[in-house]
């Protein structure tokens, strides 16, 4: 039921209340003329004076009018709240966007539910500085959590369903002091809904990837997933993997853009991360010989984290590669 419809829906009871009171004022108004034609009748038999009669009247006509007016109105009231009760039941929603445990009770009259969720990110990787040739190697951005839209489920009334969403996976960190250690992102964690649905996470981006060698085998091709990290390649960083326009929504979300331009100044490279199903990738970033610490983005809803790349880190600072999205699960009802 769209939301337009629940919105017209007070207006409408309303003015048919109107009516049926403007209706109900007219039988009533007939309904007290001819009590009292009969009561006048009545009143010549016993003596009443015209004034006694006016009054008597005009109590009688008013008392009955207002009483079944006032019913009317109760009643009114009371099937205009019922009704949107129901329609706001038909309409209601389950969102959570922070990772943890839940427990949804299905509410009474739900007989299916419709489900948009994706699982936990993966962390960007940070790439380490090779003190042997003074080089700096790259960090491969993310992978994006496992989704689905708006897929359909049956359940019953009082049905419990318990939910996890996932958080996304930590990117990779490095202090000055140990520049030389590279580390992969953190993995991202599962979305599920017991025995209903398992999304699995985004993979963290890898690191310590040797830009400059001959080695086809060593570059990474980034954290996999729903859609796959921004990998390296011999001096160069990708972009994270972009949403198809096939996806749903209507919306394209991009992958993460890399950083650095690996030449011989720079040598410092952050891929990008995966795009998710509701959101855009982290973008990468890159250190090289500057006193300022360095931070990729970090994806939201299930993208991927952005790679960091390596360099010769001052006292004090460090590199900070993207952490991965949080999960998120949307369920609506069907009744």
């Amino acid at each position: 039921m769209s939301n337009h419809f629940l919105l017209g829906v007070p207006g409408r009871l309303n003015q048919i209340r109107d009516n049926l009171a403007t209706l109900l004022n007219r039988l009533n108004q007939a309904r007290a003329d001819r009590l009292d034609a009969n009561i006048t009748s009545r009143q010549a038999d016993w003596g009443a004076t015209q004034t006694h009669r006016d009054r008597l009247d005009t109590n009688i006509g008013s008392r009955a009018s207002q009483g079944a007016v006032n019913t009317l109105l109760n009643r009114l009231s009371q099937a205009r709240a019922d009704n949107l009760d129901r329609a706001a039941n038909r309409s209601q929603a389950w969102e959570r966007s922070s990772p943890g445990s839940y427990t949804l009770t299905v509410p009474q009259g739900v007989t299916a539910i419709v489900v948009t969720a994706v699982a936990g990110g993966g962390g960007g990787g940070a790439g380490a500085r090779d003190g042997s040739n003074n080089t700096n190697h790259g960090g491969e951005g993310g992978g994006s959590g496992y989704a689905v839209a708006r897929r359909a489920y049956a359940v019953t009334a009082g049905q419990s369903l318990d939910i996890q969403v996932g958080a996304g996976g930590a990117g990779a960190v490095i202090y000055d002091g140990d520049s030389t250690l590279a580390r992969s992102g953190g993995d991202g964690g599962n979305t599920t809904i017991a025995g209903l649905l398992v999304l699995p996470g985004g993979v963290g981006g890898g690191a310590d990837a040797n830009i400059y060698s001959s080695d086809p085998t060593e570059p990474g091709p980034g954290g996999a997933g729903y859609l796959r990290g921004g990998g390296l390649g011999y001096g160069s960083a990708g972009h994270g993997e972009d949403l198809p326009l096939s996806a749903p929504f209507g919306e394209r979300h991009n992958g993460g853009t890399p950083a650095g331009d690996g030449g011989t100044t720079t040598r410092s490279l952050g891929a990008g991360g995966a795009a998710s199903l509701l959101a855009k990738g982290g973008d990468g970033a890159a250190e090289s010989y500057v006193s300022d610490s360095v931070t990729a983005q970090s994806g939201t809803k299930g993208a991927g984290g952005g790679g960091v790349g390596g360099g010769n880190l001052s006292t004090g600072t460090s590199i900070r590669a993207g952490d991965g999205g949080d999960g998120y699960v949307l369920i609506e009802w069907v009744s």
